[in-house]
């Protein structure tokens, strides 16, 4: 409801760095009292135009099988109106009961800042008395604020934030977009978050556009109708910075070797760390021994950083399985990158769960089966033992990569390489 309050704002504002001004104007800055007719509740006839009219429904009778009512506007004047014709979704707002004790209450009121807050509250508390009295709402609160300009709950429900520094109230919107924020939801963001969500947006948008292409390229794929070096080209063009990631969990869980070697070979293309990392899970966890070798082969590619494959590849040295110890250090060794010097040293000798008799079990790359012990394939009903390993792929790596050979004895590889570098940073795993 809109009422027709005589509220005069004057607000002057002065954007000058570190200096905001304040709410300045008030209310019936010329009135000892505000006016307590123009607040008060007025049956309501919306126009079709949109046009809101208040006043005091007269009568209302029925002409020629068509509604009438009789209308007396607040301003004065009376008006025959045919409401199928003229009032919008025919509806007439009339005041009930508690609209008329709010014209009761606005009567006696008394001008100060606990009265006025009163009221302000007992609006609020009235069935649907945050819409009912929106209008009358605001206006109370303007006039606390007004009556008491130290009122710090009046001005933040009026929108104001009291900046510390400059000792003075300033409206929150103003003051936010001086510091570079814009109103989002309920809460203030910067302004420039809403190109880097933007950004995100059209990012997401691509992805999806990524799998929808890959699906229909797996069903190419399985129909076989297409050349193979089509077929290479049109998984290169999904396979982009934005798409690698959907290749490399397909090839997680793709069973046949040939089309896992095709999609290392896609990714190997992608200039990324993405791309490096899934790379590294290649060299190591595929089965395939040219597949691994052709993942080592794209991480020596200059777009890649050998230091941050040998780090990847690293973290397999502490691994549950004794093969992927070994492929760990065979690929540091064929990166010749000293880096990992401590962490193949501590991997000379490992210890690991085995089936008696077998070799040691390694993880299943995510894929279930039966006999599956501690993460471990095992295989079969024999309870598996710890076993030591003396890793000939991790002495071999330590080889290639210093030149030195102390065999598997880890504290002279530990001192070879404290010595031969510098100390910051170095943590040594004893």
């Amino acid at each position: 409801m809109i009422m027709n309050f005589k509220i005069h704002l004057v607000r002057s504002f002065v954007l000058v760095v570190m200096a905001i001004p304040c709410y300045s104007g008030s209310i019936y800055s010329q009135e000892k009292d505000f006016d307590r007719e123009s607040l008060k509740v007025r049956d309501t006839i919306v126009l079709r135009s949109k046009a809101k009219l208040y006043g005091t429904v007269e009568s209302e009778s029925v002409e020629d099988g068509r509604k009438i009512v009789v209308f007396r506007p607040r301003d004065g004047g009376v008006l025959k109106i045919d409401v199928a014709k003229m009032v919008y979704q025919g509806k007439i707002r009339k005041i009930d009961e508690i609209d008329r004790n709010y014209n009761q209450y606005i009567e006696t009121i008394k001008d100060d800042p606990a009265s006025h807050w009163e009221l302000y509250e007992w609006c609020g508390d009235q069935p649907q008395g945050r819409v009912r009295f929106k209008d009358q709402r605001q206006f109370h609160l303007e006039r606390i604020s007004e009556l008491d300009p130290n009122d710090s709950a009046a001005k933040r429900k009026l929108g104001f934030d009291f900046i510390k520094e400059q000792n003075r109230w300033v409206p929150e919107k103003l003051y936010q977009k001086t510091l570079g924020y814009e109103k989002r939801g309920t809460g203030w963001s910067p302004v420039l978050q809403r190109e880097i969500d933007k950004g995100f947006d059209e990012i997401e948008a691509i992805k999806g556009q990524r799998k929808s292409a890959f699906r229909i390229w797996k069903k190419e794929l399985a129909k076989g109708r297409l050349n193979p070096t089509v077929l290479k080209e049109e998984l290169f063009k999904i396979c982009d910075p934005l798409g690698v990631v959907i290749v490399f969990e397909a090839a997680r869980e793709e069973p046949r070797p040939a089309v896992r070697a095709l999609y290392v070979e896609a990714i190997g293309r992608v200039p990324t760390r993405v791309a490096l990392n899934a790379l590294c899970v290649f060299a190591v966890e595929e089965d395939v021994v040219g597949t691994r070798e052709a993942a080592l082969a794209f991480l020596s590619q200059e777009h890649y950083n050998a230091g941050a494959a040998v780090s990847v590849l690293a973290t397999y040295l502490a691994s549950k399985s004794n093969a992927y110890v070994n492929r760990a250090a065979f690929g540091i060794g064929e990166l010749g990158d000293q880096s990992a010097t401590l962490a193949l040293a501590a991997a000379l000798v490992t210890s690991h769960l085995v089936k008696p008799g077998g070799q040691s079990g390694r993880i299943n790359a995510g894929v279930g089966s039966d006999g599956n012990v501690n993460g471990l394939n095992m295989g079969g009903d024999q309870k598996p033992v710890i076993k030591s390993f003396s890793n000939k792929q991790v002495v071999d790596a330590l080889r290639k990569v210093s030149d030195q050979n102390f065999g598997y004895n880890a504290e002279q590889w530990k001192d070879w390489y404290i010595k031969t570098h510098t100390h910051h940073d170095i943590q040594v795993r004893r």
